[in-house]
């Protein structure tokens, strides 16, 4: 988490504008994450974000919430629209 945070203080003004400007213009993204048996599992979420904090919603009786619970460095990548 400290690297990520690291990289986005680093941003250039254009490119935090650039990556604010899709965050705030979608509201889903994908979230990959590893099954128990190890095997990759990727779920479009709905999303809202304060800044660069991104927040989603996932069931605990999910196969999504069980994912993040045994592996919590999860990928998350905001989708634009197409």
């Amino acid at each position: 988490m400290k690297s990520l945070i690291l990289r986005i203080l680093q941003m250039t003004p254009i490119l935090r504008a650039v990556t604010m400007r899709v965050l705030e213009g979608n509201r889903i993204m994908t979230i990959a994450t590893n099954r128990r048996d190890g095997w990759p599992q990727a779920t479009m979420v709905g999303y809202a974000n304060d800044g660069f904090e991104l927040y989603f919603f996932v069931a605990r009786l999910s196969q999504k919430f069980a994912n993040i619970k045994n592996c919590p460095s999860s990928e998350h990548l905001a989708q634009t629209r197409a």
